[in-house]
């Protein structure tokens, strides 16, 4: 049974504009015999990040199966994770986002299925996550049913998840919005003036040539307005 419940937690994440906030945590919690699973995010995060750091850690993973018709669990199994119940990755923005889709099976072919399905995490252009498992096969595991059965090949019925899911908003890729307020202002502008100049490491240094000039100027009226 580890290698279904390790699967899982590898695989789980494979995950409104400027109004949104800076970190998004949410609860996740879904069960499936085999349908498709789709959770989209209560609430968004910021669209314009530069990057996005990601956390999805598995709470609890329960499992219910059936041997000659006889139906056993749910079993919790979350003991089973280990590290592998907590995965996390950096990803470029800005929104949207889409972390790739991927076609999952477990064990390999030839063996018989026990698990596979098609896994995509995305975040949208208003900064909503949300997250798609489809083409859902639950075959089969061997599993120590205890007195009076022992290891015994099993059928899973369903699998249930819970997991929390967490994203933070780091930095803008707007570099021409200096002050971080979502927009492209007269308050950037002044910053600018105020560094014209040589200013190596400066925010107002858009081009990151170690002088505050033209071509920085040029580039914040470019971006002049909502940012992103």
């Amino acid at each position: 049974m580890k290698s279904i419940t390790a699967f899982l937690a590898s695989c789980i994440v494979a995950s409104s504009a400027f109004a949104g906030a800076d970190v998004g945590s949410w609860s996740v919690d879904f069960s499936t015999s085999g349908q498709p699973v789709s959770w989209t995010s209560p609430d968004s995060v910021r669209t314009d990040g530069q990057t996005y750091d990601v956390r999805f850690e598995i709470q609890s993973i329960d499992v219910l199966v059936s041997y000659f018709g006889l139906e056993f669990g749910p079993i919790d199994v979350t003991d089973q994770l280990g590290a592998d119940g907590v995965q996390q990755g950096t990803v470029a923005g800005p929104c949207p986002i889409d972390f790739g889709s991927s076609s999952v099976r477990e064990p390999p072919a030839p063996d018989p299925v026990t698990i596979a399905f098609d896994v995509q995490l995305q975040i949208d252009e208003q900064g909503f996550a949300s997250y798609e498992m489809t083409n859902i096969v639950l075959g089969t595991a061997s599993y120590n049913l205890g007195f009076p059965f022992g290891e015994v090949t099993v059928s899973l019925e369903q699998v249930s998840i819970s997991g929390q899911f967490d994203v933070e908003v780091i930095g803008s890729s707007c570099v021409a919005d200096i002050d971080g307020s979502g927009t492209v202002g007269v308050d950037d502008l002044l910053s600018l003036i105020g560094d014209w100049g040589s200013c190596s490491g400066c925010a107002t240094d858009l081009n990151g040539d170690g002088t505050v000039g033209v071509d920085d100027l040029l580039e914040l009226i470019g971006s002049w307005g909502l940012c992103g």
